[in-house]
């Protein structure tokens, strides 16, 4: 009798468990909420690591295989890999953020009077008068000082809050590489470490199932990254060219800008594209039309034989997968959720496809994508 109701202990205990959840859930929430925005730079940190294992991976195996202390070659690998990050994003925006500013300002400064020029072509062929309908024949100008003058306040405290929010992030992006740095430096230990105790608690062969997992995803985000930062490079250098061969202006800054955001899957060069657009058109519409005619050659040119050649075999899922990766990333995390879900699905789909063929519904060499 006494067995039987031990049995039933474990039973209980969860139950408890789950009512103190529904129970409390209000408060529950708030320090999971809490807990998990504290652990945020430790989550980028960990990201952060992955990106930058696979730079320091490619110095220790070339440039430092040599140096025959481990924690020395460990060390200098570390540093240039971090040194080649900070390279690359102060020549983006030394190439890209100031000439950006000044065509802001003067695409600002010449808004009136292409709205101006607009209103009377529309006026004049279609007697649709533009500014009269849309400001109730108030100035442009007019409009623009009376809202400053009603959101004026408001606008400070927006600023101020940016601010504080930037300075937060900036913050955490600290911590996150303070994080990484110590995660690569470690990261053979690390890996032990939790060799043994996942053999430990679950056993060896639970151990190389999860650690199997594990390796799927490793090698599919690595190959993503990989493909994808080749591509983007790719993209970029013949976006110059064919920007300096058609004469067009800004060559050098908007092809930066547009291998840059060609780093998210599929729609990220478009970005780059709007934004090389809006520069272009502070010179000439003209122009701006044959860079959008342009980009559009060249993005087709680029989806059916480059992409596919550096990026989709490594990845090895169709475009159906990538859009959702995408829509579903984008709609919940953002640019970042665009960037990292796409190979999160592809790992999942690897991973249900390996388990397929062990099941005999597919053959191993099956093209098929479940």
């Amino acid at each position: 009798m006494k067995k039987e109701f031990l049995k039933y202990i474990p039973i209980g205990i969860f139950l408890i468990i789950l009512f103190a959840i529904f129970h409390y859930w209000s408060n529950i929430s708030g320090l999971v909420g809490v807990l998990l925005s504290a652990l945020v730079p430790f989550f980028l940190g960990l990201g952060l690591s992955f990106v930058v294992n696979i730079p320091l991976s490619f110095f220790e195996r070339t440039i430092y295989k040599k140096i025959g202390r481990k924690g020395i070659r460990r060390f200098f690998s570390l540093v240039t890999a971090y040194l080649a990050a900070v390279l690359i994003i102060v020549l983006v925006s030394v190439l890209v953020i100031p000439r950006a500013a000044e065509s802001i300002i003067e695409l600002i400064d010449r808004f009136p009077g292409f709205i101006e020029d607009l209103d009377a072509f529309l006026t004049e062929k279609f007697d649709f008068p533009l500014v009269e309908t849309l400001f109730e024949g108030s100035s442009i100008g007019e409009k623009v000082k009376g809202f400053l003058s009603e959101k004026g306040t408001g606008l400070v405290d927006y600023v101020i809050s940016v601010t504080m929010s930037t300075v937060g992030v900036v913050v955490k992006f600290i911590l996150a590489v303070v994080f990484s740095i110590y995660i690569l430096s470690s990261k053979e230990k690390l890996h032990d470490g939790l060799s043994v105790i996942f053999s430990t608690y679950l056993g060896k062969e639970r151990k190389e199932k999860i650690f199997s997992v594990f390796k799927v995803f490793s090698d599919v985000f690595h190959s993503f990254f990989v493909g994808q930062s080749t591509e983007a490079v790719i993209l970029g250098t013949l976006t110059f060219f064919g920007m300096t061969l058609i004469r067009l202006p800004y060559a050098p800054m908007i092809a930066p800008l547009v291998g840059l955001t060609a780093l998210v899957p599929l729609v990220g060069a478009w970005i780059g594209a709007a934004g090389g657009f809006l520069l272009i058109l502070t010179i000439s519409p003209i122009k701006a039309i044959i860079f959008i005619l342009f980009l559009c050659i060249l993005q087709f040119f680029d989806n059916y034989f480059i992409y596919p050649k550096v990026v989709g075999s490594s990845v090895g899922i169709s475009g159906l997968w990538v859009l959702l990766g995408i829509t579903i990333g984008g709609g919940v995390f953002g640019v970042a959720g665009m960037f990292i879900c796409v190979p999160l699905i592809a790992s999942i789909i690897h991973l249900v496809k390996g388990d397929l063929v062990r099941r005999g519904s597919l053959s191993p060499g099956d093209g098929r994508n479940p």
